[in-house]
């Protein structure tokens, strides 16, 4: 049979034209391009790299106690298993894509950070197309890749939130939140609930606030069951439902014992007052993305006249079919506020009458919530208007206004000056040869051992704590660098602010 080239030709057409409205394709594409957009946002994780904080010791240990035990018992409290699927990938990327150089692994630590998060933003666009139109799809997600976060001030939040691994797990509230809307809203078979609940499990055994959500996937079937009457043993068989008991089951096993964190200064921190318990429970933990503009400006008395006002806009303005998910992102808010106020009091040491928002690691989470609140009421009350032809359209004019002060607030460029607080140096390539010199090896134990399989050096200027890695995957390092191995040895000047 002989097929005509036009036709052919039409059809190969027909399929191009039809992949770029696929929303996996879309969902991917929002997702490089939301890593470029935090990449450029804040680069110095990349362009200056280092193993910042917690990157530096679950590194090591998942060289020395593997994946499991790092994901699980790298910390007393709760589980760390997306930080450690992240880490995973960032060593897995050195050695597939820098030819096994291992001194690359700051910049794929901060490559997988970067892109966890533009995925995570980007997560609404994939599962929430029933839920919110496309033009709102993209400006919550526009709004997410540009919300403020200190970079352009002098805090520290210039370099420790974006493309560090250590402050990734913050993010996977947001995104069990939005699994949750997800699975209550649109899943109905076990082939849909499964990666559901898995990307569930992965925010539950990762972020412990993530805990206090899960129960909310039960509201459908108990729906089902208390005002449809559908009998309990037809909802005990449904393919969904035994994938949310082993959610819950997996869930149970993952949740950790909480044990009481170590202040940030020597001296316990004095009881959170009032007034600052309003402004990090309501303005920045609430408002933020709505009141940045003028967060300088803010008191007690006009933050709480704005909830009041939010509050109202959200009874009024919000359609009856969205208000589980108006009640379920005030009670994560006031859940993740009440954890901060009560249980984290050092960090009411920071806020000072409206004049700064550090630490914005703390609140990015919640935050991204706010802002699909934000974007459910535009949507809400652009139904409403939709019988005004020229108005119906202000709602998602003014976030997109949003949006466009936000990246006049912080721009891609010039670089601010506060991003450079800490800097990568030589250290790691200087320090992992004196190391193999001074024969620093350790044991699958961490004992020392002149015939160990690994060896321990100190990675940067400053910083006494050390990373551990293998003794051969260095030996390879150091000689795909060879020209640089017999160079003299070389210190950069570093900043004297501390390292964490």
């Amino acid at each position: 049979m002989r097929i005509s080239p036009v036709l052919l030709a039409r059809a190969i057409a027909g399929e191009f034209v039809t992949v770029p409205r696929h929303p996996l394709f879309q969902f991917l594409a929002a997702t490089a391009a939301a890593t470029v957009i935090l990449c450029a946002r804040a680069p110095v994780a990349f362009v200056a790299p280092l193993l910042f904080a917690e990157d530096r010791l679950w590194s090591s240990k998942l060289v020395m106690d593997g994946f499991w035990q790092t994901a699980f018992h790298a910390r007393e409290d709760y589980a760390i298993l997306g930080n450690t699927i992240l880490v995973w990938v960032g060593a897995r990327a050195y050695e597939w894509l820098c030819a096994g150089d291992v001194f690359e692994l700051p910049r794929c630590l901060a490559v997988t950070a970067y892109a966890c998060v533009a995925a995570a933003m980007s997560l609404p666009i994939l599962v929430l197309r029933r839920q919110l139109p496309p033009l709102l799809l993209a400006t919550l997600w526009l709004l997410a890749c540009f919300m403020p976060l200190g970079i352009h001030s002098d805090s520290w939040s210039g370099f420790e939130v974006l493309g560090r691994v250590a402050n990734v797990g913050y993010v996977f509230l947001y995104v069990a939140f939005v699994l949750v809307w997800h699975r209550n809203a649109n899943v109905t078979t076990g082939r849909q609930a499964i990666p559901v609940d898995l990307g569930l499990y992965v925010c539950a055994a990762t972020n412990p606030l993530c805990l206090p959500l899960m129960p909310a996937t039960g509201w459908p079937y108990a729906r089902r069951l208390l005002q449809e009457r559908k009998p309990l043993a037809a909802i005990v068989r449904e393919p969904s439902f035994v994938s949310l008991c082993i959610l819950a089951v997996a869930c149970a096993c993952a949740m950790g014992t909480p044990k009481p964190r170590a202040p940030y200064f020597e001296e316990p921190s004095p009881p959170v007052a009032f007034d600052t318990a309003v402004e990090i429970s309501l303005a920045r933990g609430l408002l933020y993305p709505l009141v940045w503009p003028v967060y300088g400006e803010l008191t007690t008395v006009r933050t709480l006249q704005i909830t009041a006002g939010f509050a109202v806009a959200l009874a009024l303005l919000g359609q009856r079919r969205h208000r589980a998910v108006y009640v379920g992102a005030i009670a994560t808010i006031a859940l993740v506020s009440v954890v901060l106020v009560a249980c984290r009091g050092e960090v009411a040491a920071f806020f000072h009458d409206y004049r700064g928002t550090f630490p914005d690691r703390y609140f990015y989470g919640h935050n991204l919530v706010t802002v699909l609140v934000l974007v459910v009421l535009a949507a809400d009350v652009t139904e409403r208007l939709r019988g005004i032809r020229f108005v119906r359209c202000l709602p998602t004019a003014a976030l997109l206004g949003l949006v466009y002060l936000a990246a006049l607030r912080e721009p891609l460029w010039p670089l601010s000056a506060s991003q450079f607080r800490l800097l990568g140096d030589d250290r790691f390539v200087v320090n992992a040869r004196r190391a193999l010199r001074d024969g620093s090896f350790v044991d699958a134990a961490g004992n020392p051992a002149p015939d160990g399989a690994f060896v321990q050096m100190v990675v940067q200027r400053g910083c006494p704590k050390s990373l551990t890695l293998p003794r051969a995957v260095v030996e390879r390092s150091l000689a795909l660098r060879a020209n640089e191995a017999h160079a003299p040895i070389q210190t950069a000047t570093l900043p004297s602010t501390p390292v964490r």
